[in-house]
C-alpha cells in the first residue's frame, strides 16, 4: 500500500488502521474487494476518504477458477464463488464486483478501475447504477457460496503470487 502524507508512509496492512487514524492524511488509496473490506472499514472509521482499487483483485476474481488458482493459490475458490454468486444475482461478475464497491462508498470515496479497451469500460458502467437489492442479492449469494471458509492473506496479496 502507498499512502501520501506529509509525515508517514506505510505498506503493511497490519499497521494500516492505526497509521491512518493517527495521521494527517487527507485521502488514501488502498485495495478493496468483496473478500477483504478491512481498509475501507478502517478509513471510514477514521473519517478518511478512500480511493478503492483492485476491486477485481488484480483481475484474478474474473478469471476461470482453475486459472486463478494457478496464478495465486487460494484464489480459485474465490473466483468460483464470484462466478456463482453473480450468476445467481443475474449480473456479470465484473459488474457485480464494481457494484459492490460502489454501493459501499462514503460521500467522498472513489473507486479506481483499469480497463484494456473502451468497450470494457462501457460494460462496467452498469455496475455504477445497480440498486441496493441487486447488490444485496449478490452479497447474500456470495456469503452462501463462501460459507464458513476464510480467505488466506496470501491470496489477497499479489506480492505473494506466482509471476505470470
Amino acid at each position: 500500500f502507498f499512502f501520501s502524507s506529509r509525515r508517514r508512509h506505510t505498506r503493511y496492512w497490519r499497521d494500516w488502521s492505526s497509521d491512518v487514524c493517527s495521521s494527517d492524511l487527507l485521502r488514501i488509496q488502498a485495495p478493496i474487494n468483496a473478500f477483504d473490506t478491512r481498509q475501507r472499514e478502517a478509513a471510514h472509521r477514521c473519517g478518511v476518504p478512500i480511493d478503492g482499487r483492485s476491486v477485481f483483485l488484480q483481475g484474478v476474481l474474473l478469471e476461470h477458477p482453475d486459472h486463478a488458482e494457478a496464478r495465486a493459490p487460494g484464489t480459485g475458490r474465490m473466483a468460483r464463488a464470484v462466478e456463482r454468486a453473480s450468476s445467481a444475482a443475474g449480473i456479470p461478475p465484473a459488474v457485480a464486483l464494481l457494484g459492490w464497491a460502489m454501493h459501499g462508498l462514503g460521500t467522498h470515496d472513489r473507486v479506481v478501475v483499469g480497463v484494456d479497451r473502451p468497450e470494457e469500460l462501457s460494460a462496467l458502467m452498469s455496475g455504477t447504477s445497480l440498486d441496493a437489492i441487486t447488490i444485496q442479492g449478490f452479497m447474500d449469494a456470495l456469503s452462501a457460496e463462501t460459507g464458513s471458509w476464510s480467505v488466506d492473506d496470501g491470496a489477497l496479496d499479489p506480492r505473494t503470487w506466482r509471476p505470470r
